[in-house]
């Protein structure tokens, strides 16, 4: 009992005890402080700003790290007083900006850092920003996806390509286009224009266009070479970027052959034309190109004294011509008529040619009809037959009915002059509309001294049919005029003629005369 008493005695003296001022010592604060509070990244991970992407701490004892994202990792999260931490971001794709807060923590002390990563941008070109174009020119587009705003430049003057529509910006990624308009390539080389793309973010692209060459074969110089029969050598110069073909009648020879480089280059071409014991003779060299079927150079040689020529403008007939031994080609469009063609009575065909003109038809002096099936199906609106004196044929029959020769084609005006055409007889059998090129012929005239009847034989109310009028003044010696038309309604004539009709020396079959109103009128 007294031990107890004793040991409780001890410990009242015990808590009795203290300092002189009766307080107690305070307990140590923690202290927690960062380098910077933000970190900033690029979009591809890069450092943005003169953080370096770390931090330093400086605390008064042990710290952690909390917080963690999959894209931010920092190089450590514990450590202690003046310790740095790296902070490496993986690539943003996203067009946006992400950020991350991490919390220091020493005691009971907190800071934040907070890590910021910018949006990706974007521009990219399509087919890797490269485009070919044609020589012949047109609308071109340059396409494109760009995270914003984006203009362009060219690296280098150009002239040839103009802008035509712009990009605009986008708050999506979304295709865009920059438009341009480009001149046609005369040069005769490939040229290219360099374009740079820039966008708000400082990104740079650059399409790469490329127009190709024209293809350039051209004559420089005469194309016609006069020679003398004894012969001599000829030369003309080529200006051309393609691969040459050289072809020539035997007696013009080649000397060299043409070179070629793909650049555009002038060149002569060397001739030797052998000598003839002929008085006169033409012949053509042919220049073309593999590479282009269209181009095309011709020269004509001519040795001796050229003959008199006859013009024939028309290609379609004067090929006619040529291929069947006809004529000869002398230069251009002027032709030399062969014995064939003197002694001709009959044309080749001409049906369905697509002949426009006749023209130079007055050469065959021999000439009786026009062919075996006539002129038809073609676009011939006049017909000069007075330079034929032998000229008779105009129509045939056919299982008892007559037939035309220059049925279906647009024709306004027929001249015989002296021509002794059978019977005196002009027959028309829908000679007034071409179906291939729809023309139409609105009016007829015909001359000749020799005609005496003209028959006009259409289909009734033909919609083909749009002749309105029909002038036989020049046929002094008409005895007879019918027509089968309803739509033609005057009849052009002379007095001496109006007075022959009066008189019933003329005979006007009109199948819609008297109760037509067809006119007769003298001019």
């Amino acid at each position: 009992m007294k031990r107890i008493f004793w040991m409780l005695l001890a410990a009242v003296a015990w808590t009795g005890c203290g300092d002189d001022n009766g307080t107690d010592e305070p307990a140590a604060v923690a202290s927690l402080s960062l380098s910077t509070g933000t970190l900033l990244f690029e979009a591809d991970g890069e450092v943005s700003g003169e953080s370096a992407g770390r931090v330093t701490v400086a605390s008064s004892g042990e710290w952690r790290l909390a917080g963690r994202q999959l894209w931010c990792e920092p190089s450590a999260v514990e450590g202690v007083d003046g310790d740095e931490v790296n902070f490496t971001v993986q690539p943003n794709e996203s067009l946006e900006s992400r950020s991350v807060t991490f919390t220091f923590m020493c005691g009971s002390r907190e800071e934040r850092l907070t890590v910021t990563q910018l949006g990706g941008s974007v521009l990219d070109l399509e087919g890797e920003g490269t485009l070919e174009l044609g020589p012949e020119g047109g609308d071109v587009r340059v396409k494109m996806w760009s995270s914003s705003q984006t203009s362009c430049r060219f690296e280098e003057e150009v002239d040839w390509m103009h802008p035509a529509v712009t990009a605009a910006s986008r708050s999506e990624l979304q295709p865009s286009f920059l438009y341009f308009t480009v001149d046609p390539n005369t040069t005769g080389r490939a040229r290219e224009a360099r374009l740079i793309l820039s966008n708000a973010e400082g990104d740079e692209r650059t399409a790469v266009i490329t127009q190709h060459k024209n293809l350039v074969l051209e004559l420089i110089g005469e194309s016609t070479f006069a020679v003398p029969v004894k012969g001599q050598e000829i030369g003309f110069q080529l200006r051309s970027n393609v691969e040459l073909a050289v072809e020539s009648d035997e007696w013009i020879v080649l000397l060299s052959d043409p070179d070629h480089t793909g650049d555009l280059v002038e060149q002569t071409l060397n001739f030797r034309v052998e000598p003839t014991a002929d008085a006169f003779r033409n012949g053509t060299i042919r220049i073309t190109s593999p590479e282009d079927e269209s181009l095309l150079v011709e020269v004509f040689v001519n040795q001796g004294k050229k003959p008199q020529g006859v013009h024939f403008p028309d290609a379609a007939f004067r090929q006619i011509l040529i291929d069947n031994g006809y004529v000869t080609l002398i230069s251009g469009d002027e032709c030399q008529i062969t014995e064939k063609g003197q002694n001709a009575t009959t044309l080749p065909s001409l049906y369905r040619k697509g002949i426009g003109s006749l023209q130079g038809i007055e050469a065959f002096k021999n000439l009786a009809d026009l062919s075996a099936d006539g002129i038809g199906f073609n676009n011939i609106t006049e017909l000069d037959l007075s330079g034929n004196p032998n000229f008779m044929k105009l129509f045939y029959t056919s299982y008892g009915k007559k037939k035309s020769y220059l049925t279906n084609n647009p024709l306004e005006k027929l001249i015989l002059g002296d021509a002794p055409i059978t019977d005196g007889y002009v027959y028309f059998d829908s000679t007034f509309y071409d179906p291939t090129y729809k023309v139409f012929s609105q009016s007829l005239t015909v001359s000749g001294t020799n005609v005496q009847t003209i028959e006009l034989d259409t289909p009734f109310a033909s919609s083909y049919f749009k002749v309105q009028w029909l002038d036989v003044t020049g046929c002094p010696n008409i005895t007879t005029i019918m027509l089968h038309s309803y739509y033609l309604k005057t009849l052009y004539v002379t007095q001496e003629q109006k007075d022959a009709i009066d008189g019933g020396s003329i005979a006007i079959k009109d199948s819609n005369y008297p109760t037509s109103t067809l006119q007769i009128i003298v001019r």
